[in-house]
């Protein structure tokens, strides 16, 4: 049951309720959140809604968007139409194998309040008997002939180590009966699992053949990662690789082992190392981050990106102060704008309140644009919970591969989105796992062992 709140402010009584739950064997479940929206236009509070369901195996079952209509006082559907992406689809309803892989999800649109949602788009899904999604077809409903048709496809190959060695892309012709390659990925790794080679193919339909398009290669060495970018060029009558961007990173670390520096460097005219972007990080006596610095240009640096920790006496995080370009989600395109949001966090360091204010360039001030409010409720998983202090997760946040220390027996790791689907699963794992095919972002990890949870972490990707 969702508790009832309100808040009230200049005669406009709103309230606004989101279900998400996130089922990784928690302690507790996300009841709601709800967004207030402060308006200078209309001197007024509205507000926005993502609504989350699950089945009773406790997957996300659909995800939708709604905007609150302030003149009809009620919910519209929240899809919406934009030139970059022709349209951004409202909801999503999803379904699941026996196993928890997602095979299916289908794209909503809204087409008024009278007639709800309708259909647009499906995707299927095939996986592996280790949960490698190995095949990936995608369709669009035919509203005049009533039926789908193919649009896209996409298949996947892995190596003995569940990593993944190449990724194919096709579509369906204009007449829908034949499929037509488009883009194939390679992927290539050394013998401690890390990626060392990513070459990207374009079908040419006139050599009915593959033909070469980027190559993108790291070099691992005691001096840092070097990350080389070429492209597939003609020089005279033959074609080869052509070096475009060459980047060199270091990380520095304390006497405690803490990393203090990050620093990207790259090649420029004379084969010399122009800095171009560097992140600086500080922590307490504890060795819990409290500062991270980002900076980027080229020679000169400037700050993009200020985050800052704090935390109570016994050690716990109590609040997150962020500020840089970031992209404020609902909206018809993720605009990135200059932002400041204070983030706080319960007793058991789930996100508590999100306070968000937007740069003003007129007033050169930061103003107040909106705040999150989280409540949550008691749950049990079905999956008992063990504590494990020796087990260690690191790096965190990662760039590609997670470690783990402490396993007394392989296994399982799963890795889910922040809403939380399935997107990875590793079986019989004993001391690392490759996330290096994930974008950057926030995930959540689930790792068991013999049935038993042991853990439940936010993991970062850079």
């Amino acid at each position: 049951m969702i508790p009832k709140r309100s808040i009230k402010r200049l005669g406009l009584l709103v309230v606004c309720a989101f279900l998400l739950t996130d089922y990784l064997g928690a302690q507790k479940l996300i009841d709601s959140i709800s967004t207030y929206y402060y308006s200078a236009e209309r001197d007024s509070i509205y507000c926005l809604k993502h609504a989350y369901e699950y089945n009773d195996a406790g997957q996300l079952f659909s995800y939708s968007v709604f905007r609150w209509d302030t003149d009809r006082q009620r919910w519209e559907g929240g899809s919406f139409e934009c030139e970059e992406c022709n349209w951004n689809p409202g909801r999503y309803e999803y379904g699941y194998d026996l196993n928890g892989n997602q095979i299916a999800s289908y794209a909503f649109e809204w087409w008024g309040f009278e007639i709800g949602w309708s259909v647009k788009s499906r995707t299927e899904n095939d996986f592996d008997d280790y949960g490698n999604k190995v095949s990936s077809t995608g369709s669009w409903w035919d509203q005049t002939k009533q039926k789908w048709l193919l649009s896209s496809a996409q298949e996947f190959g892995y190596n003995e180590s569940g990593r993944i060695t190449s990724h194919v892309y096709y579509f369906r012709d204009s007449a829908n009966t034949t499929w037509i390659p488009r883009e194939q990925i390679q992927f290539s790794y050394d013998d401690d699992g890390r990626i060392i080679r990513q070459i990207t193919d374009d079908w040419n339909t006139d050599l009915r053949n593959w033909v070469h398009v980027v190559r993108e290669e790291w070099l691992y060495d005691s001096n840092g990662l070097i990350y080389v970018n070429s492209r597939w060029s003609k020089a005279d009558t033959a074609y080869s690789w052509k070096e475009v961007t060459r980047r060199k990173t270091i990380k520095e670390f304390d006497s405690q082992g803490n990393l203090v520096l990050i620093t990207d460097m790259d090649m420029v005219s004379g084969n010399r190392w122009s800095l171009v972007k560097e992140e600086e990080r500080a922590y307490n006596a504890s060795g819990q981050i409290i500062l991270s610095v980002i900076r980027r240009g080229l020679g000169t640096l400037s700050e993009e990106f200020r985050t800052e920790w704090e935390y109570s006496q016994d050690g716990r995080l109590i609040l997150e102060i962020k500020t840089g370009q970031m992209a404020r989600f609902p909206g018809p395109l993720s605009i990135k704008s200059k932002y400041k949001v204070f983030r706080s966090f319960d007793e058991e360091g789930d996100f508590e309140k999100e306070i968000w204010y937007n740069w003003d360039y007129e007033t050169q001030s930061y103003v107040f644009t909106s705040t999150d409010f989280y409540y949550y409720h008691p749950v049990t998983s079905g999956i008992p919970e063990t504590a494990s202090d020796n087990l260690v997760v690191y790096p965190n946040p990662t760039n590609g591969a997670v470690y783990f220390n402490g396993l007394a027996k392989p296994a399982e790791v799963k890795i889910y989105s922040i809403q939380g689907v399935l997107l990875r699963s590793f079986n019989h794992v004993e001391i690392s796992v490759d996330l290096s095919d994930l974008p950057s972002g926030m995930y959540l990890m689930h790792v068991t062992e013999d049935y038993h949870s042991l853990l439940r972490t936010t993991l970062v990707k850079e």
